[in-house]
């Protein structure tokens, strides 16, 4: 959120909210159709990203582990990780649908980054990032987002085994 609205709305996600019987659930959930048949859904505990041709992957906000789903879209929206399809072991046969979803995912990771500091700017992606900086975990400076995921999918189109 910030003062002018919605970013992800503006960006064209759909916002869901949760239904009332979820009332273990707060916060909303995001889906963006992309071209291509593929999408992305954006939940609190991770990030969805489907392609109709390959499957989908979910990864979540704590940790970078890719898991592989055969669905290339979600039958409902991911109010807890309950709700996600069962993940697929990654095998010779689905290995390079796995290498190419995580690659699409993390190259939209990075065009959005791109995308937040060329029109929100710097300033606008520290504040947000502020209230995660309390937390025990390792992560970059706001200004190396974009650039950090650009070399980490680099890193995998050049070293075919850092995935399994």
């Amino acid at each position: 959120m910030r003062a002018e609205g919605n970013w992800l709305i503006e960006l064209g996600f759909e916002q869901l909210k949760p239904p009332p019987e979820r009332n273990e659930c707060s916060s909303s959930v995001y889906q963006l159709s992309l071209p291509g048949d593929r999408c992305i859904v954006l939940r609190g505990f991770g990030a969805f990203y489907g392609d109709r041709e390959l499957g989908g992957i979910f990864v979540t906000r704590d940790k970078f582990s890719p898991s592989y789903l055969s669905q290339s879209s979600l039958v409902k929206p991911p109010w807890a990780e309950t709700d996600l399809p069962k993940s697929q072991p990654v095998t010779r046969a689905n290995r390079e649908n796995y290498r190419q979803l995580t690659l699409g995912l993390i190259d939209w990771i990075y065009q959005y980054e791109t995308d937040v500091i060329t029109r929100l700017g710097l300033p606008y992606r520290e504040m947000t990032l502020f209230s995660w900086s309390s937390r025990k975990r390792t992560s970059f400076p706001a200004d190396q987002f974009a650039t950090t995921w650009h070399a980490l999918g680099q890193s995998i189109v050049q070293n075919k085994n850092l995935l399994p």
